[in-house]
Order: C-alpha cells, then sequence, then structure tokens
C-alpha cells in the first residue's frame, strides 16, 4: 500500500504555530526566571525572609527553569523539524529510514522518528 502524501504546507504551519507558542511560553518563563528572589518577595534582602519562604522560591525557580529547559528542548525539535521540510526529509524516520506515519506526523509535528524506532529507544 503505497504511503499516503503529506501537506507539507499544512504541517509547516503547524509547525510554525507551535514555534510561536513555544516562543511566547519561553519568553514569559524567562522573565520570571531572570528575578532575583528578592523581587519575588518585594523586598531588598532575604536576609529577614523565613526559610519555608525561601524554599518556596527557590522551588519555584527550579520549576521554571526546568519548565524553560524543556520548551527550549521542544523549539530545537520545531526548528529541526522545519529544516528537514526544507531540505526535503521531513517524514523519514532518523533511525530506521522509514516513512513515518501520517497519522504520528499529525500527533507529533516535530518527531523525527517512526513508533517502532521511538518505542525501541525508550525500551
Amino acid at each position: 500500500m503505497a504511503q499516503p502524501t503529506l501537506d507539507l504546507d499544512r504541517m509547516k504551519q503547524l509547525l510554525l504555530d507551535e514555534r510561536a507558542r513555544l516562543e511566547l511560553e519561553l519568553n514569559r518563563v524567562g522573565v520570571s526566571i531572570k528575578r532575583s528572589q528578592a523581587d519575588e518577595m518585594g523586598e531588598l534582602t532575604t536576609y529577614d525572609d523565613h526559610q519555608a519562604d525561601l524554599g518556596t522560591s527557590t522551588f519555584e525557580r527550579a520549576k521554571d527553569l526546568t519548565v524553560h529547559e524543556a520548551l527550549a528542548n521542544l523549539m530545537k525539535q520545531v526548528d529541526s523539524a522545519l529544516l528537514r521540510i526544507e531540505k526535503g526529509v521531513y517524514g523519514i524516520c532518523d533511525m530506521c529510514g522509514s516513512p513515518i506515519s501520517p497519522e504520528r506526523l499529525e500527533a507529533i509535528p516535530y518527531t523525527s522518528l517512526c513508533i517502532a524506532c521511538q518505542e525501541s529507544l525508550e525500551g
């Protein structure tokens, strides 16, 4: 059975929309990260703050850093997918070279692996 043809223009638009969404989120989280703990607490110094308040602030900062890292990783995957479209290799598995199912690409437009290869990586 022949592989269904992908609508590359539609997939590219999906990826560009996702990229714009990620960029907004990265900027939002980045602003939060840049604020100092003292700014978050509304004080010039954290000297007299309770340890629990500082712990909460530190936890929130760590959470923001983790979210920022995950968003940046996703952005790289989206950019890589856009580059694959430009190179004419979008929808081809990076590991085995087989076509990635259109259903998988609809669900995860930035994927670079077919389901079988993704499952083998995950164990």
